[in-house]
């Protein structure tokens, strides 16, 4: 493996928000823009996809782990990383059975769940999984290897690769006074 493949490949990294707050999601279309010279319009998308920027903050961060996560803070900005898009959760129908089998409580939109896909499993009790999902049938997702058993109303949060926003100020996003950390991704 060369030092570009370990440079490329995207981490994983569930920062969960703070929901009181909110989380404010930017769904963009890039497309050119042609104007006649009489004045009508013509528009032609330059993407099939959307790019989304996601801005959300977290507290509650004792001193001792504001300090450790300035320092993980650097080495996000140098890597791609795969992050939930913490508004498009879904939550399951029913107790997973089996560690490789889950049911939504409705289909995914299409197009936000392409396999293969890195899902964030998240509940109240139990905490936090990634998993990969590598088939969707309607609303059943087959997972591959073993993790836990989510019970029905937990959390799936679809995984996009995103970049940490290069914005002034986001290498100090992490007061140490109050605890609390502004987070910033877009999508590649």
């Amino acid at each position: 493996m060369s030092f570009t493949d370990t440079l490329d490949t995207p981490t994983r990294l569930a920062i969960e928000p703070d929901w009181l707050e909110g989380i404010d999601l930017q769904q963009m279309f890039s497309s050119a823009v042609t104007t006649a010279y009489g004045g009508p319009e013509q528009r032609q998308a330059k993407r099939e996809k959307p790019i989304y920027r996601m801005s959300y903050s977290r507290g509650g961060l004792t001193a001792d782990q504001a300090r450790r996560r300035l320092q993980a803070i650097r080495s996000e900005f140098r890597q791609p990383l795969i992050v939930p898009l913490w508004p498009d959760g879904i939550t399951l129908q029913a107790l997973m059975t089996v560690d490789t089998a889950a049911l939504l409580d409705v289909s995914p939109i299409e197009g936000e769940f392409e396999t293969p896909l890195d899902l964030y499993f998240w509940d109240r009790t139990l905490g936090g999984e990634w998993r990969t999902c590598t088939v969707i049938t309607g609303r059943t997702l087959t997972l591959s290897g073993s993790g836990t058993l989510y019970p029905a109303g937990s959390f799936v949060f679809p995984g996009h690769v995103m970049i940490k926003e290069p914005e002034e100020g986001n290498l100090e996003s992490v007061d140490l006074e109050t605890g609390i950390e502004r987070l910033t991704f877009k999508t590649l």
